[in-house]
């Protein structure tokens, strides 16, 4: 589902939503704003989330023997579909069935300390055993999954594969409106769960027209549950940006049924939709806008369609260093900016080097683990590969130069003393790196031009943790040990975690594979 943003009306909205807000509050809000639409959901989201997880770790049993090759799949490992469906076939139903469950809450256990070999998207290979099989009576599995924190949503699904929750949950409930409708109704969840269920129910009255009636009915009655808690100070489930999301559906179904009780909340709280000026424009709108539903309705095709775009990809075997002669020794410092406190690195590059690759030697000093997307920026130009320059890459800002990463080197970019370039990592949460040239000197004779990293300073933060904002959160909350926040962020980090250990060694050990 997609709706159009109208400025104005989303700056009125926040005021609106800021001026019932304490100063502490609106401070947070701030930061949060900082962020952009898509870090600002999630952080609300996660500042409303309050659910009461059970003790995953009593219910879990060893995993199913004809299941563990999915299980001990790690990053890059491919597991056709169609073994995996022949070998699930020789199972009895209630077996499977118990067997996916066992799997999903190992799955969360094991996600609350994933190592290095953690392959999170393995959970996409159960959804898609859960709906080739039709074993529907998993949905409330799929629903105990969007009752998990957002960092467990942002591990499996994330910026680029957010919305495949609500094609399992459109799979799976089709026959079970009210347990849906129940989820709608739980309090201290998260808002993008929600977000999957509502798009998830509207496309089944895309798939299909029969059952419209019955799905309208639905949206009404959720509409009317919702519309005494848009007063209801003490309410946690944020009720205005939810009713935005749900007329934001109605819109993209042509939802005229529920115009009536659309009308009666934004006239009776006098609050508008972003994807129109004014209520009254609604009927009109609904009357003609473009139906759209679920990109893919199907967890195969998702599936497979994320496999061949992976094996599209060829592997990086442009030249680490360009032609380019003679090369210069360059003495780098990387800095995370508005990291506190400071998070930096010294490095020593040859001028060669190319600037795409050059970013894998940032991500490794650093410690990012490098399977984000990332960009250069210098001026108004980007620099990022040729095949990635379109206005998605930088989320539509305008007037936007392009550069080709993989023609140029470093050294073309800094050519003196105190001239910097940013290095952005992961789109979502925004990671802005500073890399300043310190000096720019001829190697000496005999002299062998290498990449090394002399010093450091701080831990590199955890992946998906909401940017910098995110990580300061976290170590506020690590300075109480004893707080409930502090234990679960410990199982998450590991409770070897010390922000302020960098360690150097095993960075310059992962620079070396660059070189090989």
């Amino acid at each position: 589902m997609t709706k159009k943003i109208n400025p104005q009306l989303l700056t009125d909205l926040l005021e609106e939503i800021m001026s019932k807000m304490t100063p502490e509050e609106q401070e947070i809000a701030i930061q949060l704003f900082s962020g952009g639409p898509e870090k600002f959901n999630e952080e609300l989201s996660d500042m409303y989330y309050h659910f009461q997880c059970p003790d995953y770790s009593l219910m879990i049993q060893p995993i199913a023997s004809y299941l563990t090759p999915l299980w001990e799949m790690i990053v890059g490992d491919e597991i056709l579909l169609s073994d995996l469906f022949d070998i699930c076939a020789a199972v009895p139903g209630k077996e499977l069935e118990r067997d996916l469950r066992n799997f999903v809450f190992n799955i969360i256990v094991a996600s609350k300390d994933p190592d290095d070999d953690y392959c999170e998207y393995r959970i996409w290979y159960i959804f898609a055993l859960m709906e080739h099989f039709r074993i529907e009576r998993c949905l409330d599995v799929i629903l105990e999954i969007l009752r998990q924190d957002i960092r467990f949503y942002n591990l499996h699904f994330g910026f680029m594969h957010g919305t495949l929750p609500a094609t399992i949950v459109y799979q799976l409930g089709r026959n079970q409106l009210p347990v849906l409708m129940d989820f709608m109704k739980e309090p201290g969840l998260l808002l993008v769960a929600k977000y999957r269920v509502v798009e998830a129910v509207a496309n089944m009255m895309l798939a299909n027209p029969s059952a419209r009636p019955e799905v309208m009915k639905w949206f009404c009655k959720l509409l009317n549950y919702y519309f005494p808690l848009m007063e209801d100070e003490n309410n946690d489930i944020c009720p205005l940006l939810l009713l935005d999301h749900i007329t934001a559906c109605m819109m993209d179904t042509r939802g005229m049924e529920a115009l009536p009780i659309l009308e009666k909340i934004y006239r009776t709280y006098n609050i508008t939709s972003f994807g129109v000026e004014d209520i009254s424009e609604l009927k009109e709108k609904m009357s003609s806008t473009e139906l759209n539903g679920l990109e893919v309705e199907s967890v195969v095709d998702y599936i497979n369609e994320y496999l061949r775009d992976l094996n599209d990809i060829p592997f990086d075997f442009s030249p680490l260093y360009l032609d380019i002669e003679p090369a210069k020794k360059l003495l780098l410092k990387i800095i995370l900016e508005d990291s506190d406190p400071l998070i930096w690195r010294t490095l020593e590059v040859p001028s060669n080097i190319c600037l795409e690759r050059f970013s894998e030697v940032i991500e490794t000093a650093m410690g990012w683990e490098g399977y984000h997307l990332h960009q250069f920026k210098k001026g108004r130009v980007y620099y990022l590969p040729e095949g990635d320059m379109d206005e998605s890459s930088v989320f539509g800002r305008p007037t936007i130069e392009f550069a080709d990463s993989y023609s140029l080197s470093l050294g073309e970019l800094l050519t003196r003393k105190g001239m910097s370039v940013e290095y952005e990592y992961d789109f979502g949460d925004g990671w802005m790196h500073k890399i300043i040239l310190e000096s720019r000197q001829a190697y000496k004779k005999g002299e062998i031009p290498v990449i090394a990293l002399l010093d450091g300073a701080g831990a590199c933060p955890p992946e998906d943790c909401g940017g910098v904002y995110g990580y300061q959160q976290i170590l506020k909350a690590l300075e109480k040990p004893r707080s409930e926040a502090a234990r679960e962020y410990r199982e998450w980090l590991g409770h070897d975690f010390d922000p302020n250990i960098f360690d150097i060694e095993q960075q310059r050990s992962e620079l070396e594979e660059i070189e090989e």
